[in-house]
């Protein structure tokens, strides 16, 4: 497996490859990091990639937050908190912060933006059967220190929204 320096970030997509079960991987189809569900009746999950190794899990219903963890020691460098059902934003300890907005109607792309607005990292979600979901980034997220955060976070918020809307349309199709 390559260190994060060594990606070329565009061309990077997740592919869901089982239930609860996702990978990252590159151009090439080189596997570069997994996510996974922790139990099937919670949100808990478990990135593992090289020199990354973290757990999230969303908590609380009026008050809606993600608990972010390095696996190893527990620490928690960051959190996100929501801002309606698709925006939110990621504050790290030492101020810096990212928001996580929709990019379009239907809910296929999402981004990290900067806090004046400015977009640098993009998912464009698509999948029949299986969800799946383009990466692709501005130049300048190559040089962010979270930039392994962010390609994983967004993800699994992606997947968090995916789920939900499934929810809801089962519920109005009812």
């Amino acid at each position: 497996m390559k260190a994060w320096k060594e990606l070329e970030l565009d061309g990077l997509r997740w592919v869901e490859v089982g239930s609860y079960r996702y990978e990252l991987r590159t151009q090439d189809d080189e596997v570069i990091a997994t996510m996974k569900r922790l139990r099937w009746w919670n949100s808990a999950v478990e990135v593992d990639a090289p020199g990354n190794r973290w757990r999230f899990e969303r908590r609380g219903w009026w008050n809606r937050r993600i608990t972010i963890q390095t696996a190893v020691t527990g620490d928690e460098p960051a959190r996100f908190e929501y801002r309606g059902m698709s925006s939110g934003r990621l504050i790290f300890a030492d101020g810096r912060a990212y928001d996580w907005k929709q990019s379009n109607f239907w809910g296929t792309k999402w981004a990290w933006v900067t806090p004046d607005g400015e977009p640098f990292l993009g998912f464009q979600s698509g999948g029949i059967l299986r969800l799946n979901a383009e990466v692709s980034s501005a130049p300048a997220a190559r040089d962010l220190p979270s930039l392994a955060l962010l390609v994983f976070l967004g993800w699994y918020l992606l997947t968090l929204y995916q789920e939900d809307t499934a929810g809801s349309t089962v519920i109005v199709a009812t």
